[in-house]
């Protein structure tokens, strides 16, 4: 069945269909790092609190999984392997990340329904196995706003581990932070992976 889309397609204000898909309320300067209680313990934050020293050290990340890259960065892509999946890894010399020594994935997907069917399924697949791998260190998620993308993926890991639905996953989500999901990316996400959407 064919969903209704926004109305107002502006970022930060845009009200998606399903209310629940968004309680965003804060300008971008108001998205700070912020704990999400799932196991293993995920944080999510935007790209401005993902690249701040002083936050990284204090929650004592080790991994950071990114949707959008720091300002001024240069990367390289080393030839590695994360059990099967080639060159998720990168490493920029200039980094917060290098700097501290956290490892760093990026996976540049558009926050709408634009996305490949397998760049959803890698990204994914690199994240669950991350977050699995790494189930007793801190790991960091972080998209432009920290609400749309990063959420998604979370909410998604939740409703995976724990079969429930998307919904059900962000709305605990939403007790520890605003969300502002794009209901284009999360119908994708929730079709490629086969979760329920309500």
């Amino acid at each position: 069945m064919a969903l209704p889309l926004p109305t107002n397609p502006s970022r930060l204000t845009k009200q998606p269909a399903w209310e629940w898909l968004n309680s965003l309320t804060l300008t971008e300067k108001g998205l700070f790092l912020s704990p999400i209680l799932v196991q293993p313990k995920i944080f999510i934050s935007c790209l401005h609190s993902a690249g701040k020293e002083e936050l990284l050290k204090s929650e004592q990340i080790t991994h950071v999984f990114s949707f959008a890259q720091q300002p001024n960065e240069i990367y390289s892509y080393p030839n590695k392997e994360l059990s099967g999946l080639p060159g998720l890894e990168i490493s920029s010399p200039n980094s917060v990340y290098t700097k501290l020594g956290i490892k760093r994935y990026l996976f540049q997907l558009q926050d709408n329904d634009k996305n490949s069917d397998s760049q959803i399924q890698t990204a994914f697949q690199c994240f669950e196995e991350l977050c699995r791998e790494n189930y007793h260190q801190n790991i960091l998620i972080h998209c432009q706003l920290g609400a749309s993308r990063s959420v998604s993926f979370v909410a998604a890991l939740i409703a995976k581990s724990e079969n429930w639905s998307f919904k059900k996953a962000v709305l605990e989500i939403r007790k520890h932070r605003e969300v502002g999901i794009d209901q284009g990316f999360a119908e994708h996400l929730c079709r490629i992976l086969r979760i329920t959407f309500e």
